[in-house]
């Protein structure tokens, strides 16, 4: 559900590009997103928990960190920007990281401690 979940929000907001980008890049626009980014990051730590159980507690962590990052209209807009694609392109680039971490997550043996590390 967490491509899906960004795939929704962003396919709002690249119908409404000057927003997007204003959500981004303003004051205002930051302040806007403060509240729905904690409801967000809740959601995510969730669904890690739930779509790769046996991650260690660090790992969970740092999955979410990454995932809530790329759900993010900053990662999409930013890879358009640098690369040169569209907006559809690069949020299937995003699409596509998600799916492959989450892939690489539940193949990974988590039996192991990770030692802190």
């Amino acid at each position: 559900g967490i491509a899906a979940s960004f795939r929704t929000a962003a396919s709002w907001l690249q119908r409404h590009p000057r927003v997007a980008r204003a959500l981004l890049r303003t004051q205002t626009g930051r302040a806007v997103r403060t509240g729905y980014r904690d409801e967000r990051m809740k959601a995510i730590r969730s669904a890690v928990h739930s779509e790769v159980p046996g991650l260690s507690r660090r790992e969970e962590q740092r999955a979410a960190a990454l995932l809530g990052y790329l759900c993010s209209s900053n990662a999409w807009i930013t890879i358009q920007d640098e690369s040169g694609l569209d907006a559809a392109s690069a949020q299937a680039v995003v699409v596509w990281a998600i799916d492959t971490r989450l892939a690489r997550l539940r193949a990974e043996d988590h039996t192991i401690l990770d030692g802190g590390k």
